[in-house]
């Protein structure tokens, strides 16, 4: 049997492969290691959520210890001499896990009103709560098969990159590097200007042998030493280390932006070249020929609606909330038809066949569906 088209079918195979597997071994470290991009976000007050292990990430650390002096304590339980709080805007300590259920668990739909946050949500559990969901949908979707990959390319396609929306990927990216005035939001970038200028105001470091930061036994972390910069009392720079954590993970994010608009430019591609738009060719014929001679059979399917899940959100990140709907889930039969073309030899190919007198028959169906029953019947 011949499928028209088919070559381009696996062109837009490799497109899909390509597209979904380039991104995601750039992710690689954030989606896996909770000791690296986004893990470095990670705090101690949510182990078990994604990127949580019990214990501050390379970045939290840095803000725990200047926004908390009772934090700051070396490995033989000896407390620093600097017992000022530096004020840390973007970050707050906790909530801690169950809380964070209890917030997720309520029920909302689009005239619930808005429900507080726990408290010490701030904007970087915002954006782990971003990266959650991301890394969650982004897991589920590498481990399906490529071929229901393919099939199922247009409910998830737009998560990542949709030209009409700003609910996508490509844009809450794009909001959590730069943050959003609207919500209060500095972004990434602004918290690593905010870290840099908590730095500068640091007092000078104290130690046994200067310079600290090639001798350690620091007693008055966090300190700085010129350009050197400490929130514990061992020769190494956290503040640099920190600075270059969020630095990698802006990159990574830009390089998934870019490559989730190039995906989906290049399916369109694609499509354009089978003469389809993203739902595929529409009608589809095989042609095929045998010891009876020339056959085809061509499908065509109404236009219908493909089931999404989309992400909604009322008020700001301090008090919001945040619902999974789908939308499209259902028809009962009164919208979407499919018609099947069957051309056959006028001579005929026997009694028994779906065809059995030859020349083209057409049999027309509706399809009904819901999130649990798939039915296509001859229309009503």
């Amino acid at each position: 049997m011949k499928e028209h088209g088919g070559n381009r079918r696996g062109w837009m195979r490799h497109v899909i492969a390509y597209g979904v597997a380039m991104p995601w071994l750039l992710f690689a470290p954030c989606l896996l290691h909770a000791v690296t991009c986004p893990g470095d976000l990670a705090r101690k007050e949510i182990e078990g959520v994604v990127y949580g292990d019990g214990l501050d990430g390379a970045v939290i650390d840095v803000l725990r210890r200047l926004e908390d002096p009772s934090a700051r304590v070396d490995a033989l339980g000896t407390p620093s001499t600097n017992l000022a709080s530096y004020d840390v805007p973007f970050w707050i300590p906790g909530p801690i896990k169950t809380d964070l259920d209890t917030w997720y668990e309520f029920n909302c739909d689009d005239t619930g009103t808005p429900c507080p946050a726990p408290t010490g949500f701030d904007e970087v559990d915002d954006v782990l709560e971003e990266f959650t969901t991301f890394v969650d949908l982004s897991k589920s979707l590498a481990q399906q098969p490529m071929d229901e990959t393919v099939s199922t390319m247009e409910s998830w396609s737009r998560w990542f990159y949709d030209p009409s929306s700003q609910a996508d990927y490509y844009d809450v990216l794009f909001r959590l590097i730069e943050g959003d005035s609207s919500l209060n939001y500095v972004g990434i970038k602004g918290w690593k200007q905010r870290l840099q200028m908590m730095q500068q105001a640091l007092p000078s470091c104290i130690c046994p042998a200067p310079p600290c930061q090639a001798s350690g036994g620091i007693q008055n972390y966090p300190c700085r030493e010129g350009t050197f910069a400490s929130t514990d009392e061992d020769a190494v720079d956290e503040f640099a280390e920190a600075q270059q954590k969020l630095d990698t993970l802006i990159t990574n994010m830009e390089t998934f932006r870019v490559a989730s608009k190039q995906l989906y430019d290049d399916m369109k591609a694609v499509f354009a070249q089978m003469g389809a738009g993203l739902g595929g060719i529409n009608p589809i014929t095989y042609a095929w020929k045998d010891s009876a001679g020339d056959h085809f059979v061509k499908v065509e399917v109404s236009d219908f609606t493909i089931p999404e899940i989309k992400k909604k959100k009322k008020g700001g990140f301090f008090n919001r909330k945040i619902c999974m709907v789908i939308d499209g889930v259902s028809d009962d039969g009164t919208n979407t038809w499919v018609n099947v073309t069957r051309q056959d030899p006028s001579k005929g190919i026997g009694p028994w066949r779906w065809n059995p007198f030859g020349g083209a028959v057409t049999k027309r169906g509706c399809a009904s569906y819901s999130f649990d029953h798939v039915e296509l019947a001859p229309c009503r």
